[in-house]
């Protein structure tokens, strides 16, 4: 049996030597990565509005696969003053490939970013990688 990427209720049934069957119901639940590899396809655009390059987030775990849907938020801060910079848009929940992308905007202003995806696994514990992108004059 090889458990999918999706969360729901999977039916097993086993026959022994075409005597005897056996069912059972298992219940799949989510499984969250344990490292996040975060990259943009350029890590320095010219900071005009309207300029942008997109980041992705590759989720990975040491054993099997992370699940089809896990939510990734996406953030970016001026790396000084830690206050919002940049607009994110199109933030999605991770894909087949264990991949989410979102797509930073430059608000104009010169500034280094640091730009940070997170999975949230529980109230009191995530995953987070951060890089740096620059928005130059």
């Amino acid at each position: 049996y090889i458990a999918p990427t999706t969360v729901g209720t999977a039916h097993i049934t086993a026959t022994l030597a075409g005597q005897s069957t056996k069912s059972a119901k298992i219940q799949l639940t989510r499984s969250y990565p344990e490292q996040i590899l975060l990259r943009a396809n350029s890590a320095t655009i010219v900071a005009a509005t309207g300029n942008s390059t997109a980041i992705t987030a590759t989720l990975y775990k040491a054993l099997g696969n992370v699940s089809v849907g896990t939510l990734v938020a996406f953030t970016a801060v001026n790396s000084v003053t830690k206050k919002g910079a940049g607009t994110i848009q199109n933030t999605l929940a991770s894909n087949a490939n264990g991949q989410a992308v979102a797509t930073l905007f430059s608000d104009g202003t010169a500034q280094t970013l640091t730009v940070s995806a997170t999975v949230t696994l529980s109230t009191t514990s995530s995953v987070t990688q951060s890089i740096t992108v620059v928005f130059t004059p």
